[in-house]
């Protein structure tokens, strides 16, 4: 079963939003999967560090 998705916007220094256009161009997704996954990899992380201090 697919997770539901929510629309959301944001607002990205132009820099930024180049550079992550670029990495989703060569990670072969879209900008806003690269962004998602970019972010649940992030939050998987912060988490994990919680967890071992």
């Amino acid at each position: 079963m697919k997770m539901q998705k929510k629309q959301i916007s944001i607002t990205l220094d132009e820099a930024v939003l180049k550079e992550v256009r670029n990495l989703a161009v060569e990670a072969d997704r879209s900008l806003s999967g690269y962004i998602n996954y970019v972010l649940k990899m992030h939050a998987e992380k912060a988490r994990r560090s919680e967890t071992a201090e």
